[in-house]
Formats: C-alpha cells, structure tokens, sequence
C-alpha cells in the first residue's frame, strides 16, 4: 500500500517520534506562514454599526457583543484588504446542533438555512444606505 508523503509541521523537532508511529510516515517542513494573531477590529466603525443594525433586524433577539475567536480562520487572507474584519454566521445553535459542526453528515436546519440567507441579503442592502 502506498501512504506517500504525510506532512507533518511542528514535528520536525520530534522527527524521531513521528517517524515511530509509523514506519510509512515521511515528516517533512512545510512553508512558514503568519501564525500571528489579526488585528483587533473596531467595535465604533461603521462597519460594526451595518452588521449590528442587520443582526437586530433579522434576528432581534440575539446579543450583539465582542468576543475572541480561539482558532485559525480564513481573514488571514483579508488583512490587508480591510482594517476591520468580524467573524459572524448567522447560525442558530442547538443542543444536538453542534456535533453536526465538522462532522459527519455536517447539515444545518432549512430555517437557520433562510435566515442566512435572509441575513446577507438584509446586510448589502444595509451597505449600500
């Protein structure tokens, strides 16, 4: 059986352990990338103020606050496009509704799936006012 080439980065330092956990493992250094954390986007922008305004007119009974995102994401790529960048999904969460997160048979409910829709429609309208 063919494995290839699994790369592995942050072991390059324990070559000899990731090498031990299998003999068809290959470590190998990836490309160095920006692990930095993004900046701190304003919660006083007007930016902040049309996701705000879109968030109580589609969906008026949620909290609207700050907070700390504790992973990677994908406005690595948009730091440089825009001093403020917030991390919404207009996404209702429910008991059994988190273990569908990344998982097998990953799904969102038709409602939560029209109130998206309903969101980012609402939110260009609200940026272009």
């Amino acid at each position: 059986m063919e494995y290839g080439n699994i790369l592995i980065e942050g072991l390059m330092q324990n070559r000899e352990i990731a090498t031990s956990l299998c003999s068809c493992v290959k470590v190998q250094e990836l490309a160095r990338f920006n692990n930095d954390p993004s900046p701190i986007s304003s919660t006083s922008s007007w930016s902040f103020g049309v996701v705000g305004k879109t968030i109580r007119e589609i969906m008026p009974d949620v909290l609207i606050t700050p907070m700390l995102v504790l992973a990677g994401t994908d406005c690595i790529h948009y730091v440089d496009a825009s001093p403020n960048i917030y991390r919404f999904l207009p996404y209702r969460l429910y008991g059994d509704d988190i273990g569908m997160l990344h998982g097998i048979n990953e799904k969102i409910s038709l409602s939560n799936y029209g109130e998206m829709i309903s969101y980012y429609i609402q939110l260009m309208r609200n940026s272009c006012n």
